[in-house]
Formats: structure tokens, C-alpha cells, sequence
């Protein structure tokens, strides 16, 4: 073994299909999330999932290049790239008739903004109005280098479409949590409407915990009515989810997105719930106006191994 990735852990479950199959062609979607970088695949032919896989690496940019420069299927070509990211350096900015916003101001009314960041916006069609955030030139360069037709997309845009969809069957208002590594996404949703978007640095199960109950005070909402889902970075048996249910009446592990096409192995193995994607088809557009997978990490899984270039 050479090189950096003695630093990277790699976990990968896979349709046998993926490798032999070079004609097909397929979709790739990326997620930076802390020291976690993440992809799936996506049969277009098939309108399945293929492929899904986790690094865990030191967060270091060389070590980034590395894993691009040196896995395989990063190698291969693809019909459409797009790259998730989680940066809390993020504002939401209302669409207006008449009105318009430079995104750079808006954001830096919430955020100290630098030199070294690129700012992108994503339109989020189902709440009128435009995400706006900024994301490390580094990052972006490493990821541009390698499919530089790459299109970045703020991970609210999966969780405020999925976020509404879940409170679509609640006539009580509903909270949809998404843990991250250090990172919470929140948005607050009450009568189909998105009340709150916001993303907030975590470090323990009692900083978990207070975020929601702030933001349940400050919109004045019962503790035993709000309806809290979780996703993302958390299971059931974890102090976490424990803590929660102490304050909260209804807290549940939120559902599978029943429009998720899986692999078929996917599906026998049951690898899905731990590993979610929100979109049938990246082809068609969902109420965000971006088609993309929440991608989530794996909550077990038995190939566990360190990657040998």
C-alpha cells in the first residue's frame, strides 16, 4: 500500500452488474459529509440503484484527491455527476416578483463569508425560493477536476422535499431531523408549510435535544403534539434517539421514501434503511426542482475494509 489512503476505510455494497456492465448508463451522486465521502450509482436503463459506497478518511484535501484519483469507479464516465455538500454556510433566500437578491449579500448577512469559498444556488421550486451557500475552492476543485460538468446541490434540497412530504399525512405540526457528522439539518414544517430551515453545529446527545426545543419554544409548539422524524446519523438504541423521546411525545425513525428504486441484491440484503435515496428517477424533477438522493451513512455493514490501490 502507497500513498495516502492507508488513512481510508472504505464500505461498498454493489450490483454485480455495475462493474461488467460499461455500456449502461448510469447517474453518480456524491456527498461530502465531514469525514465521510460517499456516492451511489444510478442505472438510468434499469431505474434502479446500483452501487453505494462510504469512505471514512482524516478530512485532509490530499487525501480527498487521492480516493478520486485512485478508485475505479470514479474512473468511469457518467451521464450526470452531482455533489451533495452540508455546509452550514447556508441562507434561504425568498423568490419575490420584482425583487432580486444577490445571493453573496444574502449570504453574508448570516455567515462571514472568505476568499477561499465559492458560492452556488440551488432554485427550491416547492417553497419559492433559493438556497444559497458556500463551499471551500479546494473541495470544489477536486471534485470539478474529475467531472468538471459536476453540479453541487445543498443537502436542503433533499430535506425540505423530503421533509414536506412527511408532514403531508400530519395534521399537527412535524419536525424532520437529519444528523450528520457535528451537523444537524432541521426544518419545521406546519399546515404543508416549511416554518424553519436552519443547520446547527452538535457535539452531544444534550446538544441534540436543544435545538429542537428552542425552536419548538420559540413557535410556541407542544412538546406532545409536535411529530419529531429523525434520519441520517442515528438509530434507535443511541443515547440520542433516547433523550429525544424524554422531551418529545412522538419521535420516530423517519420512514423509507417508498419513490427509492433499489438494486435488486439491495433489496433481498435489506441494506436500504441505513442507506437511503429519496428519488425514483433522477431524470424527473422532484417538488425541490433537483432530482437527488439524501444519501446516509451505513449503520452496519460486513465488508469493512481498508483500500488497497
Amino acid at each position: 500500500m502507497n500513498g495516502l489512503l492507508h488513512k481510508v476505510e472504505k464500505a461498498e455494497r454493489v450490483d454485480e452488474s455495475f462493474y461488467f456492465d460499461t455500456k449502461t448508463p448510469y447517474h453518480l451522486f456524491l456527498q461530502l459529509d465531514g469525514s465521510y465521502f460517499r456516492a451511489v450509482a444510478y442505472s438510468n436503463t434499469r431505474e434502479k440503484y446500483v452501487m453505494q459506497a462510504e469512505f471514512s478518511y482524516d478530512q485532509a484535501n490530499d487525501t480527498l484527491k487521492e480516493i478520486f484519483e485512485k478508485t475505479d469507479f470514479l474512473k468511469r464516465a457518467y451521464t450526470k455527476v452531482r455533489c451533495i455538500v452540508t455546509t452550514p454556510a447556508q441562507t434561504l433566500i425568498p423568490v419575490v416578483e420584482g425583487l432580486s437578491i444577490d445571493p453573496e449579500t444574502a449570504l453574508g448577512f448570516n455567515v462571514n463569508l472568505s476568499f477561499d469559498q465559492q458560492i452556488f444556488t440551488n432554485a427550491l421550486a416547492s417553497i419559492d425560493a433559493v438556497m444559497a451557500f458556500a463551499v471551500h475552492k479546494e473541495l470544489v476543485s477536486i471534485v470539478t477536476n474529475r467531472f468538471p460538468q459536476v453540479e453541487f446541490i445543498h443537502a436542503a434540497a433533499s430535506t425540505i422535499s423530503y421533509g414536506l412530504e412527511l408532514a403531508a399525512s400530519n395534521t399537527q405540526a412535524a419536525m424532520y431531523i437529519v444528523l450528520h457528522e457535528g451537523l444537524l439539518e432541521i426544518c419545521l414544517i406546519e399546515n404543508n408549510k416549511l416554518k424553519l430551515y436552519n443547520t446547527f453545529a452538535f457535539q452531544t446527545p444534550e446538544d441534540l435535544v436543544y435545538y429542537p426545543l428552542f425552536i419548538a419554544e420559540q413557535f410556541k409548539l407542544s412538546t406532545d403534539q409536535l411529530h419529531v422524524n429523525l434520519a441520517g446519523n442515528i438509530a434507535r438504541e443511541t443515547p440520542a434517539f433516547d433523550i429525544l423521546q424524554k422531551y418529545f411525545a412522538n419521535v420516530q425513525i423517519a420512514p423509507l421514501d417508498k419513490r427509492s428504486k433499489y438494486a435488486v441484491r439491495m433489496e433481498e440484503e435489506q441494506v436500504y434503511p441505513s442507506f437511503l435515496t429519496l428519488s425514483p428517477n433522477p431524470g424527473v424533477c422532484l417538488n425541490t426542482g433537483y432530482s437527488i438522493p439524501v444519501i446516509l451513512p451505513f449503520e452496519s455493514i460486513p465488508i469493512k475494509a481498508v483500500i488497497d490501490p
